[in-house]
């Protein structure tokens, strides 16, 4: 079950949601260099839900269906990023609209930067922790 009884303000389901995916997950960086079937399960929730490696496809859709589980709308975007393409989510929350990256907050998306395995980034949310 994915409702969160135990916390009551929208925000901070979006803020468990956004650090529950970054905790459980890694970017899988191959599925983007290697074509075929293999990495398949990146793009999608089975990405994060039973590999728990994703590309930001498989981000941005566990993040849409826990979202929506809790009574907060949400639904994904799409685009171009300076890199490649990207997809993101746009949620609801009060009566307006706030960008949410989960990918991005995630530490492993960024081999470059060496953080320690539990950080998280909180630039990618549409409020600061």
């Amino acid at each position: 079950e994915t409702k969160m009884p135990h916390i009551k303000s929208d925000f901070e389901k979006a803020l468990f949601l956004y650090e529950i995916i970054i905790k459980n997950a890694e970017y899988e960086e191959r599925a983007l260099s290697i074509s075929g079937s293999t990495y398949d399960y990146a793009y999608g929730m089975e990405g994060i839900f039973i590999k728990s490696r994703a590309v930001c496809a498989g981000y941005s859709k566990a993040f849409q269906y826990f979202a929506n589980r809790n009574d907060i709308n949400c639904t994904i975007v799409t685009g171009m990023t300076r890199r490649s393409r990207h997809a993101w989510n746009l949620i609801n929350l009060y009566g307006d609209y706030y960008y949410i990256d989960a990918t991005w907050g995630d530490p492993t998306f960024s081999s470059a930067e060496s953080k320690p395995a539990d950080y998280i980034s909180y630039d990618y949310l549409p409020f600061q922790k």
